[in-house]
């Protein structure tokens, strides 16, 4: 676990100790998240008040928490794989086990935005899809976000299949982030995602990877690829103070 401290806010990076099992976060009883285990560690972790999820299909759509819907929501149950919230001391983060976890801060509006990037999220283009929404709804300028890439799967694990090139057909570098290695194909997830946002407009430099390692070779991290139909699942998670 990694928390990174900000005065305006707060992103908690997890790691194997959450051991998440979906079978558990799926089904959990109707009462606020923030009050059932391990959730309830972030309230003293990121002065959490509220948590929110998504039940994540690897999609490009997400889900936009504000005041309207604070009282109706139930976390886990709308389907989505972004969340964008204005609100302080709401959390609302993504669960991951090789994916790529991203969080956002947009510093003139005071907005934060949790995105959950598989390869498949990736490229139907959800990290830009979540800035896009960003922007449609609260006026964000890319010049004014702040992104953080959290653990995931790197080019160095993230084996693919022959025929995988064909998913990047729509993007002209997108070739580039295939590696090939000993007559194995490896993708660089994390690679693909920076080269959308800059190419959306996000400076280079606003672009944080020092949370970003490897999930598969590093030790200490939750998953998919490593353990399976079973693996267990970590949290990202970002809060307005």
């Amino acid at each position: 676990m990694i928390i990174h401290t900000d005065p305006r806010f707060m992103i908690y990076f997890g790691d194997s100790q959450d051991a998440l099992m979906p079978a558990y976060y799926l089904n959990l009883p109707d009462k606020p998240l923030i009050t059932l285990p391990p959730f309830d560690k972030l309230k003293a972790k990121i002065h959490a008040r509220q948590a929110f999820f998504l039940h994540q299909t690897h999609s490009d759509q997400g889900l936009v928490v504000d005041q309207a819907n604070l009282g109706t929501i139930r976390s886990f149950k709308p389907e989505g794989d972004f969340l964008i919230t204005a609100l302080p001391q709401v959390a609302i983060g993504v669960m991951t086990a090789d994916c790529l976890p991203i969080v956002y801060y947009d510093a003139k509006n005071m907005i934060v935005a949790a995105t959950h990037a598989g390869w498949r999220g990736s490229v139907l283009g959800i990290a830009v899809k979540t800035i896009e929404r960003m922007q449609e709804v609260y006026g964000t300028q890319v010049k004014d976000i702040q992104v953080f890439f959290g653990p995931s799967a790197h080019v160095c694990c993230y084996e693919v299949q022959p025929d995988f090139e064909q998913h990047l057909t729509g993007f002209l570098e997108g070739k580039k982030f295939l590696i090939k290695r000993s007559n194995k194909l490896f993708f660089d997830v994390p690679g693909f995602n920076r080269m959308q946002l800059e190419a959306l407009g996000i400076p280079s430099e606003h672009i944080y990877e020092e949370y970003a390692q490897c999930t598969m070779c590093k030790g200490g991290f939750c998953s998919a690829r490593g353990g399976g139909q079973e693996a267990c699942r970590q949290m990202t998670v970002i809060c307005l103070v």
